[in-house]
């Protein structure tokens, strides 16, 4: 794929319908195409069993390239509908040789990919790790997760030893229970509403 980069206006101008405007607009277009956003990138690199939509949630997950480029299983799958097996591929895929070669070569003939800049309204709650289970009334789960990782929260779709507080609604069932097992701090019922009202006036 890279070497889509190397072509000239020497290389283009001799073959078959290709003019002066046609042959600079391609070299032109070929130029622009260095500079991408992370999530495209990831979804055009081809990593198996990852779409866009799983792209771009890996993209806000780690905001650069190399920081996904060596995260491990347990990191993935970190992130909601991602499961052991995608986690693996992706790992498996980035420890290819040919792969990280191919890889390696576009970064040096230029390729710029932009990270994804944190939208933190305040850290106040850096280093904190929560999970959302269960119903809660007139908020989304994807409004809380933003919520939350606009405070400089992480949100993980499952409870383990490294969550900090799990946010339970309604109808939570066995990441509540899990939670109670492992000694994790449950905001439900008013605690809950009002750590979420007060999370939205910060």
């Amino acid at each position: 794929v890279d070497d889509i980069y190397d072509l000239t206006y020497e290389d283009l101008i001799k073959l078959d319908r290709f003019g002066d405007k046609k042959t600079k607009n391609l070299l032109n277009a070929i130029e622009a195409s260095k500079k991408v956003n992370l999530d495209n990138f990831i979804y055009a690199i081809g990593i198996p069993n990852v779409g866009e939509r799983t792209s771009r949630d890996l993209a806000n997950k780690f905001k650069n390239f190399d920081d996904l480029r060596n995260a491990s299983t347990e990191d993935l799958s970190d992130i909601d509908d991602i499961g052991e097996i995608t986690a693996q591929n992706i790992v498996d895929y980035f420890k290819d040789h040919n792969i990280s070669k191919s890889i390696d070569n576009l970064l040096k003939k230029g390729i710029e990919i932009s990270e994804v800049k944190a939208d933190n309204n305040s850290n106040s709650l850096n280093d904190m790790t929560f999970v959302i289970t269960g119903t809660i009334d007139n908020y989304k789960r994807d409004d809380i997760k933003k919520l939350l990782e606009s405070n400089g929260a992480k949100v993980t779709g499952s409870v383990s030893k490294n969550t900090d507080v799990v946010l339970a609604g309604e109808k939570s069932g066995s990441k509540k229970d899990k939670a109670n097992e492992l000694g994790i701090e449950i905001y439900e019922n008013d605690k809950l509403y009002d750590f979420l009202e007060e999370l939205e006036g910060m």
